[in-house]
């Protein structure tokens, strides 16, 4: 089989190819720009966030020893926690990870947490909890300066606390 094609269809057929090869890279040049620019977003969100360093070991044991009392205030909930027993405080501050924990722009702080050694305020925290976000950030001197991941019994703890709190407050709505 023998195909006569006269000049003006081989010129067409010609330019037809051309356009069908140019469309293919300008194409492809499209989708790499756009991986490129995808992967340089990716890079600069993911840049590590530089965490505050834990609280100093001799802070804590000094607090594990001689703290009297321990104040949860929570922003945005109606009620708040107290306690003065020295074995809920120790256990309260096994809650504080050996890990630092990076602040995240997009966690709101629950409360904030109050360490006192009689009547002063040794020590104070904001804590975060909620989905992915379960650390605290230590203030001294009113400035951010430490902090922690919370312990998975620190979780632990914060949700059943949350949930026994909850349930008393809808028992009084009721009454």
């Amino acid at each position: 089989m023998k195909f006569n094609l006269n000049m003006n269809t081989r010129i067409l057929l010609f330019l037809l190819m051309s356009f069908a090869l140019f469309s293919c890279k300008n194409k492809v040049e499209t989708t790499e720009t756009k991986k490129e620019e995808t992967q340089q977003t990716t890079a600069a969100t993911a840049a590590p966030v530089e965490a505050l360093p834990l609280p100093p070991l001799e802070k804590l044991e000094y607090l594990f020893e001689n703290c009297t009392h321990i104040d949860y205030v929570f922003y945005d909930l109606p009620f708040s926690m107290s306690m003065d027993d020295q074995g809920s405080i120790q256990r309260t501050l096994a809650h504080i990870s050996t890990s630092v924990a990076p602040e995240k722009a997009d966690c709101k702080p629950m409360g904030r947490i109050f360490f006192d050694v009689e009547t002063s305020t040794e020590l104070e925290a904001e804590f975060f909890f909620s989905p992915g976000c379960v650390y605290f950030i230590f203030y001294e001197d009113g400035k951010k300066k430490y902090s922690s991941f919370m312990t998975p019994d620190a979780v632990k703890y914060m949700n059943n606390y949350l949930a026994q709190a909850n349930s008393q407050r809808q028992q009084l709505m009721q009454k």
